[in-house]
Order: structure tokens, then C-alpha cells, then sequence
């Protein structure tokens, strides 16, 4: 059997941290990353591109850590109450067949939510272009945001929620645009 015959199976990478303060819960974060558990050079490569990102991750935590700290002995010098603030990274699968793998990642921090979308082909784990898959008529919205392959079409990712672009290709995604 060769790898481009397996089965893509994905699994969550989690991980939960308080940070505290004097005993005070000042930053709190629950991380989860996809991981792909298909062996192969592509399942190495997206693996190897979440852990990257992992790292950038809990770099700007640390960061924001010390932003909280700083935040609570404020509030505690003024009789404020102390403030907390909480951290939240998830993901889904968007769209996946036998060569592509579409994933969505949320970061949800300070009342604020932001989505990335990665696009891989499979088996060989290379980052892809969504926008390859949109007819030219549309390619000019793509500019405004994120764009996510899905399994209903080709939605654009924006401050203020997704919005359908485009449905997928009658021949699937890997045909050419329209």
C-alpha cells in the first residue's frame, strides 16, 4: 500500500497553562494544534509547520504573561480588582480528500477573534494556494481576508465572521477555475 493510499488522520496537539500572579490567575490558556498521524514526509512537514507555530505561540504568551502581571500590580496599586485574561487556540478540519487538507485555526485572546486558514496537498505536505481554486471574477476579494477551503465552497475568513465565496468546482477542487 503505497502513503497516497492511507488514510489522512488528524489528532489534536493540546496544552492548558495558568499563569498567576501572587497567587492570582492573571493569564489563561488552552492551545490546540492539529497533528497529522499519518506517517510520511508530508504528515513530518504540516507537523513540523504547527510545532513552528506552537513556538511563536507560547513566545507571545510569555509576552502577554508579563503584560497581565504588569496589568494586575496597576489594578492592585489602585484598589482595582484584578484583572484575568484568557487565551483560547482551536482548530477544525475545513475540507480534506485524497490531496488536499484544508485547516482552520481560531485565536481568541483580549475579546478579539482572528482565523488562519492553511491549505496543504497530500501526500507530500506542501502548503498550497486557495486561491488558485477561485474562478478570476472573485480573485479580487480574496485580497480582503483569509481565505478557507470548506467542503460547501470557498469561504472568505474576516474580523466579522466567514462569508461563501465561491462553491467548489464541479470536478472537485483540484479541477481548474471556472
Amino acid at each position: 500500500m503505497s502513503i497516497s493510499e492511507i488514510p489522512l488522520t488528524l489528532q489534536s496537539r493540546q496544552w492548558e497553562r495558568t499563569g498567576t500572579w501572587e497567587e492570582w490567575p492573571v493569564l489563561t490558556c488552552s492551545i490546540s494544534l492539529p497533528e497529522v498521524c499519518t506517517p510520511g514526509r508530508g504528515a513530518r512537514r504540516i507537523n513540523r509547520y504547527y510545532r513552528r507555530v506552537d513556538a511563536v505561540l507560547r513566545r507571545w504568551l510569555a509576552r502577554r504573561y508579563h503584560a497581565c502581571c504588569r496589568r494586575a500590580q496597576q489594578a492592585l496599586a489602585a484598589s482595582r480588582p484584578l484583572p484575568s485574561e484568557c487565551v483560547l487556540v482551536t482548530w477544525e478540519a475545513a475540507y480534506q480528500d485524497a490531496r488536499l487538507l484544508s485547516l482552520v485555526w481560531t485565536l481568541e485572546a483580549e475579546g478579539q477573534r482572528r482565523q488562519f486558514a492553511d491549505l496543504w496537498t497530500w501526500p507530500d505536505g506542501l502548503p498550497a494556494d486557495v486561491r488558485t481554486l477561485l474562478p478570476r471574477d472573485l480573485l479580487h476579494q480574496a485580497r480582503r481576508g483569509t481565505l478557507c477551503l470548506a467542503e460547501d465552497g470557498i469561504w472568505l475568513l474576516g474580523a466579522h465572521g466567514r462569508r461563501r465565496l465561491a462553491p467548489l468546482p464541479e470536478n472537485g477542487p483540484g479541477a481548474p477555475p471556472v
